[in-house]
């Protein structure tokens, strides 16, 4: 049996065999590589640690990348690339399912998919009451319904003699009612707002 045989042998009864040590760094973000979802990281006593990666592979699924100077650990063991597992600041967060996709960036914005239908409408404006679909749309409502009660009211004069009501031609139109309601544009189940600052 050769010496190699014997210290697997051995490994195995000991139950150590192919077993991997995992290690784990605080180490400072020096740049981050968005394309081949990897950093470079600095640990103790200046240690360059080049390749860090933020995903099992490139591909779809979750990519957090980190602030360049923030803190990230990293988990290094004999058999795997060191790989961060834990960041304190966050540049950009994008997780794609499928052929779905969500963006987060630390500017506050979110982008769903390719963002090609633009941004998420404002049903109100908790700035400025004036503001916002909901007060636009009832404005709307409101100018309509104002518009044929004066009509429905109006009576014109016909020349040489004589009156013409326009409540006649306006009575098959009803005014806008209920006026619209927040439930009626808004979703229960997605909501949105100003970034915390």
């Amino acid at each position: 049996m050769s010496s190699r045989a014997i210290e697997v042998a051995i490994q195995k009864l000991a139950g150590v065999h192919k077993t991997d040590d995992l290690v784990c760094m605080a180490c400072t973000v020096q740049s981050v590589d968005e394309g081949s979802a990897t950093c470079t990281c600095m640990g103790d006593n200046d240690i360059i640690i080049p390749n860090v990666k933020l995903q099992a592979g490139v591909c779809d699924g979750l990519l957090i990348l980190p602030v360049a100077g923030s803190t990230v650990i990293i988990a290094m063991s004999k058999y795997n690339d060191p790989f961060v597992f834990m960041l304190s600041d966050v540049d950009k967060f994008y997780l794609q399912v499928s052929s779905a996709s969500a963006t987060i960036t630390n500017d506050g914005k979110h982008m769903y998919n390719d963002g090609g239908y633009g941004g998420a409408i404002k049903s109100i404006d908790p700035d400025n009451s004036n503001s916002g679909l909901l007060y636009r749309i009832n404005q709307i409502e409101t100018l309509v319904n104002n518009i044929l009660t004066t009509l429905k009211a109006s009576t014109v004069p016909l020349a040489p003699s004589g009156t013409y009501q326009f409540g006649a031609l306006f009575s098959a139109y009803s005014d806008i009612s209920p006026t619209t309601q927040r439930a009626d544009i808004e979703s229960d189940y997605i909501t949105h707002g100003k970034p915390n600052q």
